[in-house]
């Protein structure tokens, strides 16, 4: 019902902490690359999971969905959530560009953001929540496989682009 959901979500908001500390435990200790992509691969698994469980309306669904979002929280905190900030901010040596390099990213990412979220509901009402968690799927293994081949490892590199 709708206090199970709420008390989902307010789970999910206090896991977001000890995941972003973990990131901080972490964070110098693997490559950022590695990171990140991992962060994006466990992204992509909890939008399977959680789209399957609604796609096939399992059973289970009741600790699926959850345990999915769990997963999303914490994979969200190692890759794109917090390692996004870090690699853009070692991509650029100048000081100024670097600036601008991050302006340009945090904006994009929070423009993403919101119009993301902004129209969950809209897609739930329209094509179901399973779908539209398959859809989110999609988007992220498109975003993996092009930084896969893209992204550079920044840790330890003084100079990634040049002015």
């Amino acid at each position: 019902g709708d206090g199970d959901s709420l008390w989902t979500a307010f789970i999910l908001s206090i896991m977001s902490l000890p995941a972003n500390l973990l990131v901080l435990l972490i964070v110098d200790r693997f490559r950022r690359r590695d990171l990140f992509l991992s962060g994006l691969a466990g992204v992509c698994a909890s939008y399977v999971v959680i789209s399957l469980a609604f796609l096939f309306d399992i059973p289970e669904k009741n600790w699926v969905v959850p345990a999915g979002f769990l997963l999303l929280v914490v994979s969200f905190a190692i890759g794109p959530g917090t390692m996004f900030v870090v690699i853009l901010s070692e991509l650029y040596e100048e000081p100024n560009l670097r600036a601008k390099g991050m302006a340009i990213g945090t904006a994009s990412m929070s423009f993403f953001s919101v119009v993301c979220n902004g129209s969950a509901l809209s897609i739930f009402d329209a094509i179901g929540p399973g779908k539209c968690f398959l859809g989110y799927f999609f988007a992220y293994v498109a975003c993996f496989l092009y930084l896969l081949v893209f992204l550079p490892e920044t840790a330890g590199n003084k100079t990634i682009v040049h002015h």
